[in-house]
């Protein structure tokens, strides 16, 4: 069978291999070494040889990584019977984030706020 020869789109528009887009070591690979918010959308393969032509796509998503915006204290004392909020906020692309808290190495269940009593 004849080797078959590859293209690559990325939202429909052939893509240009350079620094930026590279071929993988299995000859059809796409490689993308960095990237960046504008490489999010469908890229598609397109092999072609004398028996034909196949195409697949798939979506690529690029996702900012998180920050502290707020970072938790690294201690906190607290009287006996208080009250006391600690407080995390994270800065990035919050709708992929899953959020946990631990008391000790104890993952606390089901809550994105936890109440609990100092012993």
């Amino acid at each position: 069978m004849p080797q078959p020869t590859y293209s690559w789109y990325h939202d429909q528009q052939e893509v240009v291999f350079g620094k930026h887009y590279q071929w993988g070591r299995n000859g059809g690979d796409l490689v993308i070494p960095r990237s960046f918010p504008y490489d999010h959308g469908t890229y598609s393969c397109m092999a072609t040889n004398v028996a034909g032509m196949a195409k697949s796509a798939t979506t690529l998503l690029i996702v900012k990584g998180l920050k502290f915006s707020q970072q938790p204290p690294e201690h906190v004392t607290v009287l006996v019977g208080s009250t006391q909020d600690i407080l995390c906020q994270v800065e990035g692309n919050t709708n992929v984030m899953r959020i946990g808290w631990y008391l000790g190495t104890h993952k606390i269940q089901h809550c994105e706020t936890y109440i609990g009593h100092v012993k």
